[in-house]
């Protein structure tokens, strides 16, 4: 398998790619017996190829059968469950500088929350960002950004910021200047895709990875962006006419882009038993919308932005938090996140959301009804002790 390969920013390519090319790597590729890279899209585009995925499921919905089919699950909680393997999912289209900038200026904080918290945290963070980018002679979705600014501990990978790293404000800040706004390729925002790749590439126990993921680690997803999946996720009704949105870039959702897809991908890149938690600084509702509309950027231009339904049912699906783009400031969602990741230690994140009345948990062969459930995540009242055995049975469409 080929080893990860990078280039940083600066680095001389052909003026197209120099357009749309941000310090990226450790993609990993997956090739069909008759030579076809799998994860391509399908729909037709004239665009770059997306190769590196994992072999994609048919882009189908999934139906109700009768009464369901029936999951049984039985875990033993591991020791130290206070591993947090972070992706931080950036949109870097050109209406995003600004929240950016606020991101940036907070990310540190929210570090230091996680060192500071009650339960230790042993965290580490990757990002990326919502579109594909060139690596290895291709375009791949999902790759991870060097931290600009950042000296790797030992032979670690660069693209895994790790706990008690000294000066992340400065880390922060340049990484996501580097990433920039505005940069060419990056109007068709696929948040959802990004990480279902971003899962593949960093795959835990896998040679030529971004080492981004460890074995048992919870993992928790942050996107920010101001549009949906593919902008207006596959509704073209939603494109504004009064803001010259191009009728043609309307792109129908593949089954990369759903919710399910990528619960579906986390528990087959982590186990079964992964503490997944989505979180979204999005815009959430019409106010929030107008808002963002109308606020110009440095230039004075304006640019259109989508409520972010897929990224929401995302973050509701996997109980994680949701905030607002239009913040002021971004502290209290980030503070809101770092909560719903502590829980997620003491939570599962089941394969579906269970049909009503189906759901039995036991705790060493004994009944138990001290959990809440939300969505596909259920939420122990008490954390439980490492060595004992956690069993499920329920049902899912």
């Amino acid at each position: 398998m080929p080893g990860p390969i990078s280039f940083k920013k600066g680095v001389f390519l052909p003026i197209l790619l120099a357009l749309t090319l941000s310090a990226c790597g450790n993609v990993r590729f997956s090739v069909q017996e008759n030579g076809t890279p799998v994860g391509q899209d399908t729909d037709g585009e004239a665009v770059h190829p997306d190769v590196g995925g994992a072999t994609p499921t048919p882009a189908v919905t999934p139906t109700a059968t009768p009464g369901g089919r029936t999951v049984n699950y039985s875990t033993v909680v591991p020791a130290n469950p206070n591993q947090v393997d972070i992706l931080l999912i950036i949109d870097d289209s050109g209406s995003m500088k600004a929240d950016q900038t606020k991101l940036a200026n907070r990310l540190s904080g929210f570090a230091s929350l996680l060192e500071s918290a009650s339960v230790p945290m042993d965290w580490q963070m990757c990002v990326t960002v919502t579109r594909d980018q060139y690596t290895k002679g291709a375009y791949h979705w999902g790759a991870s950004n060097f931290w600009e600014g950042y000296t790797p501990p030992g032979n670690t990978s660069p693209w895994v910021l790790k706990k008690g790293t000294s000066g992340l404000n400065t880390i922060f800040t340049k990484t996501i200047d580097a990433i920039g706004a505005g940069v060419a390729g990056s109007g068709d925002e696929r948040g959802l895709k990004a990480a279902y790749h971003h899962f593949y590439n960093g795959e835990p126990g896998v040679i030529g990875t971004s080492g981004c993921y460890r074995k048992d680690a919870a993992v928790a997803v942050i996107v920010i962006s101001d549009e949906d999946e593919r902008s207006v996720a596959g509704d073209c009704s939603r494109l504004k006419s009064d803001m010259r949105e191009d009728p043609t870039s309307c792109k129908a959702l593949q089954n990369e882009d759903l919710p399910a897809t990528l619960l579906a991908q986390a528990k087959t890149i982590f186990g079964s038993s992964v503490r997944f938690t989505f979180n979204s600084i999005v815009v959430g509702d019409a106010a929030c919308e107008h808002e963002q509309d109308t606020t110009p950027d440095d230039s004075g231009n304006r640019s259109p932005s989508h409520q972010g339904t897929k990224y929401l049912e995302m973050s509701h699906l996997t109980n994680g938090g949701v905030g607002s783009i239009c913040a002021a400031d971004y502290s209290a969602n980030l503070n809101l996140f770092k909560d719903k990741i502590l829980n997620s230690l003491s939570s599962l994140t089941l394969e579906c959301t269970p049909l009503p009345g189906t759901l039995l948990v036991s705790v060493d062969g004994t009944a138990t009804n001290a959990y809440t459930l939300t969505g596909a995540v259920l939420n122990f009242s008490n954390a439980i002790a490492e060595g004992k055995t956690v069993s499920l049975t329920y049902k899912c469409n």
